[in-house]
């Protein structure tokens, strides 16, 4: 199991997602993988969902793990579904009355994968605008209570990331940035933050919140000046970025001169 599926699960168990074990909540878990999360804190919902990729036998894979475990059909007891990040159209009503909430852990592996991810959670999300209201179909709001009939409740959106991972190959920079393109914005809500004076480039998870922001229907609503200088997305540029700037002021002038003359082979060989 990945450290970050723990870390979501200890912020299922926790005050903060309290109104949600009281009540018939129904869960979506994206990536699932080999079942952990379902299998462990399923018993303390109504329902969960737990879907992966056709791709590679990982839904197969999941699928044999819950079934090893008696129960199956049995409220609380998870089921498996196929499902594609980039056609999520047939699990944006939950079967009828909506998620409750969409959850996951360390599912982002390559800046492909971000885009995928935040195309998903974009029609998940629906029409929900960032007071809270839908276009389309409006629900309760703050998703305490059920809808009236017809009516989709607003999804909470909680995904485990391990910022940092792989030196900051900048998959949590294209998360951030694939969020921010759909008018999504992730707000660390549970797990490690890492102060900036911190300039080690090491793992920590983070639990986001993923809500949709208010205005226009592009990334100019993204405060992105701000972020760059606090969000846990983008501490692995920033050091980077720092790491890069203290290499380049220790250069002579002749490998000065040599860096910029590789860089402009590197463009031009690019296009």
């Amino acid at each position: 199991m990945w450290p970050a599926a723990i870390v979501l699960g200890r912020y299922l168990e926790s005050e903060r997602c309290a109104r949600l074990r009281a009540r018939d909540a129904a869960i979506l878990e994206l990536g699932a993988g080999t079942g952990w999360l379902a299998l462990k804190m399923s018993s303390r919902f109504a329902s969960w969902t737990a879907t992966e990729t056709t791709e590679g036998g990982a839904l197969d894979r999941l699928e044999r793990n819950l079934a090893k475990v008696a129960g199956g059909g049995t409220r609380g007891f998870p089921i498996a579904r196929a499902l594609d990040w980039n056609d999520a159209d047939g699990f944006v009503d939950g079967g009828g009355g909506g998620w409750d909430l969409v959850c996951g852990s360390d599912l982002v592996y390559s800046k492909e994968g971000a885009a995928a991810l935040a195309r998903c959670l974009d029609a998940l999300l629906g029409d929900w605008d960032g007071d809270g209201d839908e276009k389309s179909a409006p629900g309760d709001g703050d998703g305490d209570e059920k809808s009236a009939p017809g009516r989709r409740r607003r999804p909470m959106i909680a995904i485990a990331q391990t910022c940092g991972r792989w030196g900051g190959h900048g998959y949590d920079e294209a998360l951030y940035f694939a969020l921010a393109n759909r008018r999504l914005r992730a707000s660390a809500a549970f797990g490690e933050t890492l102060e900036d004076d911190d300039t080690t480039l090491r793992q920590h998870v983070v639990v986001f919140s993923i809500e949709r922001l208010p205005g226009s229907s592009d990334i100019e609503c993204v405060d992105i000046e701000r972020d760059r200088r606090s969000h846990p997305l983008l501490r692995a540029a920033r050091i980077r970025e720092r790491n890069e700037s203290a290499q380049l002021a220790a250069l002579t002038e002749d490998e000065r001169r040599e860096l910029d003359a590789a860089r402009l082979f590197d463009e031009l060989s690019s296009t």
